[in-house]
């Protein structure tokens, strides 16, 4: 029995240990195959991270726009959210008037938003008298004309914007 507990204590030192002729992968040339996977994850990531760098750059384009309240009365019928970044009723609203507004035609109508940790926003809410969860509906010469103040079904919330919008003829696109 003794002898069987030296064999394998020996064995376990002898995997352990390493043998001194291997060179570190630090010190070791890239071989051919190593280079052609390298060529191949490369020709996968520069794709995929090319389109992530213009997806987001578009979003950061498409927020931008969105809170440039200058746009108001410039011919097309607004609908305004007043938007609070960390309320979640707020991001409900914002996803489900972005759903319903997919249906016209997004020449015909200017969707903005005012965020209350901005500056401008929260002077455009308090003018209005407005709070959190609600949007404000202007007329084509950016007269402010009503408001709908969320949460809200959305089928509700479906009808009082395509009333808004139809006031100034502005259909549903095909």
């Amino acid at each position: 029995m003794k002898k069987s507990k030296k064999v394998a204590a020996k064995r376990r030192k002898s995997n352990d240990q390493a043998p001194s002729n291997q060179v570190s992968s630090k010190e070791r040339k890239m071989s051919r195959r190593d280079m052609l996977a390298w060529g191949a994850t490369a020709a996968v990531a520069v794709p995929v991270f090319g389109i992530g760098g213009l997806v987001s750059v578009r979003a950061v384009q498409a927020n931008i726009v969105e809170q440039d309240l200058s746009r108001l009365g410039t011919g097309t019928p607004s609908i305004v959210q007043v938007h609070d970044p960390g309320c979640a009723l707020c991001g409900q609203l914002q996803r489900q008037t972005r759903r319903v507004l997919r249906a016209f035609d997004s020449d015909a109508y200017t969707y903005l938003v005012a965020h209350l940790t901005n500056p401008e926003g929260a002077a455009f809410a308090s003018k209005y008298g407005a709070g959190r969860i609600t949007l404000l509906l202007f007329d084509p010469k950016g007269r402010h004309v009503g408001s709908v103040v969320g949460p809200l079904e959305s089928d509700v919330l479906n009808r009082e914007i395509e009333a808004h919008l139809r006031r100034y003829r502005v259909l549903r696109s095909s």
